[in-house]
């Protein structure tokens, strides 16, 4: 029994102090055999040669093991990273690539064969007792021993109040007998027990367990809610609303009362707020754009023309200028309108999409001649003038083209 329990020598010998004298032993050997290399000693069989020929050896296959490990830890388990797997690695062929620059030209083309040879022997030896690499499923004989780290961090208490209710519910349901509980409850946690207490155990009896605990005033408005619609629906009367309306609370049942109540009238409330120049703005787009479109025609201009507004008309068309643009143009729409309605029968217009516009539909092709780059356009002579004028720019305009016709035409 004694020598049954007796532990071997190096039971406790550190591992990292086995693997730091096996490395240094390797180091020192090589470093010795690398020395001797350049000490000018002829190859041959003496004590020299056989030393540097071990080192080598040895450092074939340390570096072979390292680099069937290595090869493992990247197929095996991509993307995991262990930094002294690869100190290991780098030290073996370190001590390898050592080796070999302490011998000659000649110990190492004699030593090549049995090297390559010994570092396949090595990896074939590997592949067997620790099973293939690239194999899917791994193989009996490859066991990864696990050791669990020592855990430094302090339990929360939570976490030990866990721990023991799981070991209370593992290891003590076998003897058939609950533990008995320790931990202090919660006022909460009382008053839910006593809660779940009387409605699981009084419900036999038929009565109802009185409510000590005391109502919010949330509890008790909301109380009074759904008594009034319960209890009072069979009267056919709804009780009285006392409480304060906010103003948005009015402003939203005037909007109500307007939609529900005046729609059977089929007449709108009248609008009493002041309309903003963008809101304008917008709603002429919107007509223009949704009432215009189905008769591809633009809205006839009813305003009244000025007796400056018709002359300016005829100036304007004697003079040969024209004001292109479109139907559903607002803007071009409002520059008529500035004319008035007399003042159209003379207005020099031209309408780019007179057969109507959709997707696709090229403008008129004066429009296109005259290259245009946006609505309205005036060409007055030989200047171009972008989106709505006034009567005096208008006016400016038509004096420069007079001016310019009249420099032409003087000998």
């Amino acid at each position: 029994m004694q020598a049954a329990q007796r532990k071997p020598a190096h039971a406790d010998t550190p591992e990292a102090l086995a693997g730091m004298l096996a490395y240094g032993s390797m180091a020192a050997l090589s470093a010795y055999g690398l020395r001797l290399g350049r000490s000018k000693v002829p190859p041959n069989d003496t004590e020299d040669h056989r030393l540097r020929l071990a080192a080598v050896t040895l450092g074939t296959v340390m570096a072979s093991c390292s680099g069937y490990l290595m090869y493992i830890l990247a197929t095996k388990f991509p993307g995991e990273t262990c930094p002294w797997c690869l100190v290991s690695a780098l030290l073996s062929f370190t001590i390898a690539g050592l080796s070999a620059s302490g011998m000659g030209k000649r110990e190492l083309q004699e030593a090549a064969g049995p090297e390559l040879g010994l570092a396949a022997t090595t990896l074939l030896l590997l592949s067997v007792g620790l099973g293939s690499p690239g194999s899917v499923e791994a193989q009996g004989d490859m066991v990864l021993s696990f050791k669990e780290p020592a855990t430094t961090s302090e339990s929360s208490p939570q976490a030990v109040h866990l721990a023991k209710m799981r070991f209370l519910s593992c290891c003590f349901a076998p003897f058939q007998q609950e533990p008995a509980i320790t931990s202090e409850s919660s006022p909460q946690a009382v008053q839910l027990a006593k809660m779940r207490c009387l409605s699981c155990c009084c419900a036999p009896f038929q009565q109802e367990p009185a409510i000590t605990i005391e109502s919010s005033p949330q509890a008790v408005q909301l109380a009074k809610k759904r008594f009034l619609s319960c209890c009072c629906a069979p009267f056919q009367q709804e009780p009285a609303i006392t409480s304060e309306s906010s103003p948005q609370a009015v402003q939203q049942a005037k909007k109500r009362f307007l939609s529900c109540c005046c729609a059977p009238f089929q007449q709108e409330p009248a609008i009493t707020s002041e309309s903003s120049p963008q809101a304008v703005q917008q709603a002429k787009m919107r007509f223009l754009s949704c009432c215009c479109a189905p008769f591809q025609q633009e809205p006839a201009i009813t305003s009244e023309s000025s007796p400056q507004a018709v002359q300016l008309a005829r100036k304007l068309a004697a003079a040969g200028a024209k004001m292109y643009g479109a139907f559903w143009c607002s803007h071009c729409y409002d520059q008529k309108d500035d004319f008035g309605a007399q003042a159209m029968a003379d207005f020099p217009y031209v309408e780019c999409f007179p057969e109507g516009w959709q997707k696709g539909v090229q403008m008129a092709p004066a429009c296109q001649a005259a290259g245009l780059e946006g609505f309205p356009t005036w060409v007055i002579g030989n200047q171009r003038l972008m989106g709505e004028q006034t009567f005096e720019q208008l006016e400016e305009a038509l004096g420069k083209a007079v001016a310019d016709v009249a420099a032409v035409g003087a000998p």
